[in-house]
């Protein structure tokens, strides 16, 4: 893949046969994949470090807290602000 001047790439949930090849595109800006990729991503050190804004595609049948903390493993990697939780409990009366 030879794509020098490609700057921004969306590929949904299993369309990619092989994420690493994301690494070959030295001039990606912008990044949206799915959890699973972003994993292969990481784990391999694969991150193309021309990306200025990225993206985790989560669909809306799968709890969005790991992408949480998918986010701050890439967050911590460009020495960036880290997402907080804040948990908040109590009671809040009836159902009127």
């Amino acid at each position: 893949m030879n794509l020098p001047r490609l700057r921004t790439l969306r590929a949904e949930p299993g369309t990619l046969a092989e994420p690493l090849e994301i690494s070959r595109l030295t001039g990606l800006e912008f990044l949206e994949l799915c959890p699973k990729d972003w994993r292969v991503l990481l784990d391999a050190d694969a991150v193309p470090r021309s990306l200025h804004a990225a993206s985790i595609n989560v669909r809306n049948d799968v709890d969005p807290l790991p992408a949480v903390d998918l986010s701050n493993e890439m967050l911590a990697r460009w020495d960036r602000p880290l997402i907080t939780r804040t948990v908040l409990e109590g009671n809040l009366g009836p159902l009127p």
